[in-house]
């Protein structure tokens, strides 16, 4: 790294707004982050092609010139800069791969380290195709790729290794206004916050709100969000007159910050019915709200809503169950308030915008760390964002203790919140945590080699760690959240 600056310089090659959509966020975030800033220098590069919704999936001259003035601008920057990374955040399949892939085998060529941060997912449908079977491998050789989740890696699990993996899910800000838990509408609303794209699931909620009509239940949905080339106002309130719900369904048309925050606080429960995402902002969104969220098993998805306790997951293509899950809420106002209330603390223990430029501020200051690979490191205590950094970065917490005083102890907790797989003794009150080869894993005190045959196993199969770290989660919120435990205590106290 070069040692002449204070911090390190680093070429930011990422897409911004406008048009409005996550990545283009989330690179907003990170532009105007205090914490980043005063850590790095960062050179900005609009890696975005479109200027608006109506651009995005359609060919034009003006997006060629901008394509091609983004490229020669990021030539120009890497012959008269010195940088000590580079970081783009780029399309991983189809033609906007191939667009994409230029930028970083130009950052390879100055010989940088690169940093791709993964905001999409569909890798794994081109990895075997012509062009995209050599290439693939050689833009993401020898990179620290970000992942939203976990869950994602298994889409590009053939040619990225586990050990360049780094997890940071989005965060957003926090609501001006303390949000409310209790909505006092008579008829609930419904809310969908998205641009129309089939894909989000626009004709599938269509369908379901039709189910719950003939069913004769009361309620309005409402949908925000642009019209874009592929689905026009026009066809949008075709559709709903077709399926007879005009006094049903509104087409709201486009809303921002005051306008769309009060859209959430006016909304009771949040439907978003995607057929292909990875880790859709409007979820984090609605969490930030108190608002209960109906959403489909796609991506990282289920690292948001935790199913049946702060909203539901269900299958995607099925209105039917859509509807079911929404007549859930509709008819139980008490479970919505509870998911809702469940919602928003998650919301604020995983998902806001601080926890978010922590962990980005981590791995952009670690890749630029001096040395060789270190198997074993002590870093030293870690208080308030930075443990929760080390936390977040984590993929297996281990606790081997041997102590015979072992009692209940709470690092374990922190690590479940956290979704992380266990692996510690059975000392204590310990079993009562983690639940062996479901929540966690228990081996013997003492024994080595137990321990590391435990590590090689979660080490190689990435699945079983999601599986168990997020057994481990679920048992955190039925059992040891605070509010729980503030419930205990009162339960203990009144009997």
């Amino acid at each position: 790294m070069n040692t002449s600056r204070n911090k390190p310089k680093i070429l930011m090659i990422a897409p911004l707004p406008p048009p409005v959509h996550g990545s283009a966020m989330m690179t907003q975030y990170i532009k105007d982050s205090g914490i980043i800033n005063n850590a790095v220098e960062m050179d900005w590069v609009n890696l975005s092609t479109s200027r608006s919704l109506d651009e995005i999936g359609r060919k034009s001259i003006k997006k060629f010139f901008r394509f091609a003035t983004s490229y020669l601008l990021t030539f120009w920057k890497l012959l008269i800069h010195r940088y000590d990374t580079c970081y783009l955040a780029i399309t991983c399949h189809g033609i906007g791969f191939l667009k994409d892939a230029p930028f970083v085998l130009m950052c390879k060529l100055f010989k940088h380290k690169i940093i791709i941060h993964q905001h999409n997912k569909g890798m794994a449908d081109d990895v075997d195709r012509p062009i995209y079977r050599w290439l693939l491998p050689l833009v993401y050789r020898d990179t620290k790729v970000i992942l939203l989740s976990q869950r994602l890696y298994p889409d590009i699990a053939k040619v990225v290794l586990p050990t360049q993996i780094a997890i940071c899910p989005n965060g957003i800000p926090m609501c001006e206004k303390r949000p409310r838990h209790q909505r006092g509408n008579t008829v609930p609303r419904l809310l969908f916050l998205s641009n129309l794209i089939e894909s989000k699931g626009v004709f599938v909620l269509l369908d379901a709100c039709r189910i719950l009509k003939e069913r004769g239940l009361k309620f309005t949905c409402r949908f925000v969000g642009g019209e874009t080339s592929e689905i026009t106002r026009q066809r949008f309130e075709e559709e709903i007159k077709s399926r007879g719900l005009d006094e049903t369904v509104i087409y709201a048309g486009t809303k921002y910050n005051d306008d769309k925050a009060q859209e959430f606080s006016n909304a009771d429960i949040f439907i978003h019915p995607t057929l292909n995402d990875c880790f859709p902002l409007s979820l984090i969104e609605a969490m930030s709200h108190a608002l209960p969220a109906i959403s489909t098993n796609e991506g990282g998805i289920p690292d948001i809503i935790s199913d049946k306790i702060s909203g539901y997951i269900t299958e995607s293509h099925s209105p039917h169950e859509l509807a079911i899950k929404i007549a859930n809420m509709i008819e139980e106002p008490e479970i919505r308030r509870k998911m809702g209330y469940e919602a928003y603390h998650k919301f604020q223990s995983e998902f806001s915008i601080d926890k978010f430029e922590h962990r980005i501020h981590s791995i952009l200051t670690s890749v630029n760390q001096s040395g060789g690979v270190k198997y074993v490191e002590y870093i030293g205590p870690k208080y308030g964002l930075d443990k929760t950094s080390e936390l977040d970065n984590a993929d297996i917490f281990i606790f081997p203790s041997f102590y015979k005083n072992e009692c209940f102890p709470l690092v374990l907790l922190e690590a479940m919140q956290h979704s992380l797989p266990v692996i510690t003794t059975d000392n204590g009150g310990i079993p009562d945590i983690v639940r062996h080869n479901t929540s966690g894993i228990i081996t013997p005190p003492g024994s080595s080699t137990a321990l590391a045959d435990h590590i090689q196993n979660l080490i190689k199969s990435p699945e079983l760690r999601i599986a168990i770290g997020q057994n481990g989660y679920n048992s955190y919120i039925h059992n040891y959240t605070i509010t729980h435990f503030e419930q205990q205590i009162l339960h203990c106290i009144t009997d």
